[in-house]
């Protein structure tokens, strides 16, 4: 386990990440991208990649998700970390930890977690930006599970995966754990599962559950939100 920080210095970068060639955080390791973009390829087996202040990317390629336990993917409070590249791999990332609380945006053609029963989490604090119809993953293999106090944003997406989502809480200052922020709408197909109360807030946009499995969670409160409204 260890940490990696990268600073001003412009050979640190080229050494770390060669045209050619990737990079992998293992067990216990983190890699802080200070606000840096990326290009080359990565992977993450058990480890962390973050940034501590900015706005980093991880630009182009594949980030790999390697290992079955947790593969973290992070920002500290205020900074963002962006995935333009195309996660794959048997296992799935989990977004934020304790100390984590930022946001982390997926825009990539995603296909991961074809391995492994332990859902994606979003941590309390870390808000999840969907920027593209398959940054879940297609299909059924990638459930994911918002924790009290983290938030899921759609962000417009017409979402591919059919996996199912849990909810927890109200999001981060009671604005929804399970959002819409943009002018279009939003639907996610997968069935939906309450892990506790919680709320779906569509202020701006429509929000559309359209799977046709029964929501599950028996004794929680689900509270539907905003003045766009949307469908179960």
């Amino acid at each position: 386990a260890g940490k990696v920080v990268l600073g001003v210095d412009p050979a640190v970068y080229t050494t770390l990440f060669p045209a050619t060639g990737s990079f992998s955080v293992n067990i216990g390791g983190t890699l802080d991208l200070m606000g840096y973009t990326v290009t080359s390829p990565l992977a993450v087996s058990l480890g962390n990649l973050t940034t501590s202040i900015g706005n980093a990317v991880v630009k182009t390629g594949v980030l790999m998700m390697n290992g079955s336990g947790t593969n973290t993917l992070s920002a500290a409070p205020g900074a963002t970390l962006t995935i333009n590249s195309n996660i794959q791999g048997s296992y799935r990332p989990s977004f934020g930890d304790a100390g984590n609380t930022g946001t982390v945006t997926l825009t990539g053609n995603n296909n991961y977690g074809t391995s492994g029963t332990t859902a994606s989490v979003i941590a309390a604090g870390t808000t999840v930006v969907l920027g593209s119809a398959n940054a879940l993953t297609a299909g059924s293999s990638a459930p994911i599970s918002v924790s009290a106090g983290g938030v899921l944003e759609l962000n417009g997406q017409n979402l591919g995966t059919t996996s199912t989502l849990t909810l927890n809480g109200t999001g981060i200052n009671g604005g929804g754990a399970l959002i819409n922020s943009s002018t279009t709408g939003a639907t996610y197909k997968g069935g939906l599962a309450l892990a506790g109360s919680a709320t779906i807030m569509a202020e701006t946009a429509t929000i559309t559950l359209s799977s046709t499995t029964a929501i599950t969670g028996t004794g929680f409160g689900l509270t539907l939100a905003g003045s766009a409204g949307g469908s179960l």
